[in-house]
Order: C-alpha cells, then structure tokens, then sequence
C-alpha cells in the first residue's frame, strides 16, 4: 500500500479524477489532491484499480503526439483522417473494435522501453565476457607497472659525448690523471644511457606486440601461443635477463607480424569480397547506397587499424545488401502480375498481345530459374511491347473515330445549306433543322457513333425536302445548270445536282451551284408569296 499510495501522490489532479471514474466513485464534490488521495487510499482494491487504469488504452494514449498517433492508427488498421486533430483520433481508437488489441501492443512496448536501458548494458556486459573468455591474459602485474615506467625514460648520451671531450681535451694538455678520470666517467655513463635505451625499446617492443596480440584475440584469432610468449618476455623483461629476451622478442615479433598481418589480410579480403557481392546485387538494380555507406565506414576503419570494425562492418554491408537484393526480387515478383494486368488492358482495346505474352512467359520461366537480371529485363520488355502494341491500337482508333467524325462533319456541311435555302424559300423544314442541331451538339460532345446517327436522319429528312425546293426554284426562275467549268482544275466535266451542289467528275472539287439566298432575295421571295 505505500507504493500505491506514494504513486497517487504523485499523480496530477486530472489522473486523480481519471482513477477515482475508474474506482467508480463521484468526485462532483472532490475539487483537491489530497482529497482525491485519501479517498481512494480508503479503497480496499485500490492497487488493482490504479494498476488497471494504467493499462486503459486512454491513459496509454495520453502524452501521445498527433505523429505518433497517426502511426499507430496506421499500424492498427484504424482510419482517421489526415486533418484530424488529436482529440478525435484519441477517440477514434479508443472506440475502434481493435482497442483491446491495441492496448495490448502499447503496453508491450511500454514495457520493452522500461527495460531497453537494462538490456542494453546486459548486451554490453555479455560482449565485454566474451571478449574476455576468448583472449587469454596478457597481464603481468609485477612486470606491467616496470615496463610503463621505461617508456618514459630519457635516454640522453649529451652527457657521455661532453665527459668523452673533456677526456680528449686533457689528454691533449698532457693532464693524464685528469683524462682518465673523465674517461671512466664517460664510459659509465655511456654504459647508463645503454642501459636505459636497452629497457625503453624492449618497453615499446614487448607492449607494442601485446596491442597487436589483444586486437587479433578480439577479432577471434587464436593467439595463445603467442601469449605465452609475450608472459615469458614480460617475465624476462621484470628479472632483467636481457640476454635470453632478444631471441625471445625476435620470436615474438615474427609470431605477432604473423597473427597482425593474416588480420589485415583478412579485413582487406572481407572488404573485396563485399565489394563484389554489392556489384553484383547492383546489378540486378537494387538500391546499394546504403551498403556502399557501410563498406566506406569498412574500409575507413581498416585505415585506422581497427581490423574487428573493419570486419563487422563488412558483415553489415552484406546484410543490408542481402536485404535490398531481397526487396528488389519482390519488385521483380510483383512486377509480373502488374505487366499482366498491362497486357490485358492492352487486350481490351483490340491489341495485338502476342509477343509481350510471349516476354512475360520467358520471364516467368527466368525467375524460376533464379535468373533475376534476365527475369527483370524480361518483364521490362514485355511491359514495353504490351503498352507499345496498346498506344498503336489506340492510335488507330483514335484515327478511326477522327475519320467518322469528318464523315459525320462533312454531312453536316452538306445539308446545312440545303436546309438554309429551302427556309428561305418558305419550306417547313422544323425536324430537319432539330435534328441537324442535335447532330452538331453531339459532335461537339465528340460522340461520334450518335453524331453521325443524327447526322444522317438529318440527312434523309432534308433529301425529302428537295422536290419542293426544286419546284420553289421553277417558280423563282432559278434553273439548274448544265454545264460549267471547274474552278479547281479548269475541266468542264461538272455533275449539277438538285441539292444545289456540283463536283468535279476530274479532280473530285465540289461547290455549292446555288449560293445560299441574300437578304434581298428573301424580302423578294416575302414580297412574291
């Protein structure tokens, strides 16, 4: 209970309210914290409420940003809309058949977030063990401590050439006593500074070979042996045998340039292989940006030296490539089904599909085949020629429909004067003239199959009209012509019909022989009736 009860104190006073609704209790005349606190403490299952509403899919919601939000609606299946605000996608979910589920899966990740930090350092600690079990120790604790000291010894032999030219100097005054006691001196510091130079490379040699040592153990190399040595160096180094340890630090210079060099060889091996791997994934037009990224960080770590960073890496690089390969022979996969509906469409519309079906089979046949390029130039090709096959068919009948339309068009512009002269003349030409306009409305709406239906009815109703026109003309005195000269060609080879049209029997010219009526001609033709 002080658990509890510590965690309502800590509560705001909304969250107070929420548990008390939870609790079933009326907070109408509830207005502080404290009175919250002490009347739910006084629940007897109060820990179960508290524990239940923080597992309701309100509260679990709560905090939630308007992103986050619409991503778990996404996830979960929920609709909402793009410009919903927050308040009603919190009640959309929350009213949604799914909510239980979604509780569920918020509450697993609430979960995995509260122990993320502790299995991270698990993960750390298991690497640091491994690391641990499969290198040998290396350490030396009597010897580690004497050799970082003579790495920063001094070795200065100034002070030996200074002795060394004093001796000269009074041996050439003749002062012999003087000159060998500057002699000795310099010898003994001389034999010092050796001394010290001996202990500060042998230092940097032996700790030198043990960084190599613990690079090679962590990339998983067996160094053993090589350990042995390098303790029986250190052992040497700490008892000052300085005899035993040069054939013992020429071994182990040639057991660690070993170990080193097979490393390098082999981080530069790992990254030439996943260069060709990501060569030939590219190939198949998978996106490989990403895995080149990974194996510039592979071939920049192997520049540093760092040959276990190099290698992993590498390995990356090979998983992201492996994982965009896979992704593109989906697309590949995916493709067929898309290229088939193409050559369906293509089909419809009277096309000629052969050849892309014959495209699509051999690419089916490739992908079984495991023949990825040829698979997906295949499906490419056949995409191509389907949709080649479709625009031609398309094509032809858009030609055909332009072709009708003239047909349809060059009625109308037959007629129309026809009918224009016969109203002129008086003639009731009310259905024509209906049907003419609905023939050209038509045509304008581009409808060419009711257009020319109109067109024609139009027609046929006009061509009843052209005995009377003939008769309204013999009273006019308005005769046909007989003969004529075409003003296209020259010929007089002219067909007069009663329609008031002419054509050239050469060249196919035709005119009108009768020019619709002037405004003079109709007040004429009034004045006459």
């Amino acid at each position: 209970m002080p658990s509890v009860e510590l965690r309502l104190k800590e509560m705001s006073l909304r969250e107070l309210r929420e548990v008390a609704v939870q609790a079933g209790l009326q907070t109408e005349s509830m207005r502080k914290r404290d009175e919250f606190v002490t009347k739910l403490i006084s629940i007897e299952n109060i820990g179960d409420v508290v524990r239940s509403w923080e597992g309701s899919l309100p509260h679990l919601l709560d905090g939630k940003s308007l992103k986050e939000l619409k991503a778990i609606a996404e996830k979960h299946g929920v609709t909402v809309s793009k410009d919903g605000r927050r308040k009603e996608l919190i009640d959309s979910l929350i009213t949604h058949p799914s909510a239980t589920a979604i509780a569920e899966s918020l509450k697993s990740e609430k979960s995995l977030d509260a122990i993320k930090d502790e299995l991270e350092d698990v993960k750390g600690e298991i690497v640091k063990t491994t690391e641990a079990v499969r290198l040998p120790s290396l350490e030396d604790a009597a010897a580690d401590p004497v050799l970082k000291q003579a790495l920063s010894l001094e070795v200065d032999f100034d002070h030996s050439e200074d002795l060394l030219d004093q001796a000269r100097m009074r041996f050439e005054e003749k002062n012999f006593e003087g000159a060998l006691s500057a002699a000795v001196e310099a010898r003994e510091s001389a034999e010092r500074c050796r001394k010290e130079m001996d202990d500060s490379t042998l230092a940097y040699a032996i700790l030198s070979a043990q960084r190599l040592l613990e690079e090679c153990g962590k990339a998983g190399r067996d160094v053993e042996k090589a350990a042995d040595i390098l303790r029986t160096a250190k052992r040497l180094f700490r008892e000052g045998d300085s005899g035993e340890i040069n054939d013992l630090l020429e071994e182990l210079e040639v057991v660690s340039r070993n170990l080193f060099s097979a490393e390098v060889q082999r981080a530069r091996n790992e990254i030439h292989k996943t260069q060709d791997i990501i060569r030939e994934i590219a190939n198949l037009g998978a996106d490989m940006r990403k895995a080149e990224e990974t194996l510039g960080e592979a071939r920049d770590a192997l520049k540093r030296s760092e040959y276990k960073r190099s290698i992993e890496h590498s390995s990356r690089a090979v998983e992201i490539a492996e994982t965009a390969k896979q992704e593109r022979l989906k697309s590949i996969e995916e493709a067929i089904p898309g290229t088939v509906a193409t050559i369906e469409e293509a089909r419809h519309v009277g096309a000629d599909v052969a050849e892309a079906e014959r495209l699509v089979s051999k690419a089916k046949t490739a992908l079984a085949s495991k023949e990825y390029l040829l698979a997906s130039e295949l499906v490419k090709r056949a995409e191509r020629a389907a949709m080649e096959t479709q625009q031609n068919q398309i094509l032809r009948a858009m030609e055909l429909r332009m072709r009708q339309v003239e047909k349809a068009q060059a009625i109308v512009t037959q007629i129309e004067p026809v009918i224009d002269e016969a109203e002129s003349f008086g003639i009731d030409v009310g259905e024509a003239r209906t049907l003419l306009q609905q023939a050209k409305d038509i045509l304008k709406e581009g409808d060419y199959v009711n257009g020319t239906i109109f067109a024609k009815n139009a027609a046929e109703v006009t061509r009843r009209l052209e005995p009377r026109l003939v008769e309204e003309r013999a009273r006019r005195g308005i005769a046909k012509p007989m003969e004529g000269v075409c003003t296209s060609c020259g010929s007089n080879r002219l067909q007069f019909t009663d329609d008031g049209w002419s054509r050239c029997s050469d060249c196919g010219y035709t005119y009108r022989w009768r020019a619709p009526a002037g405004v003079w001609s109709k007040f004429k033709n009034l004045w006459k009736d």
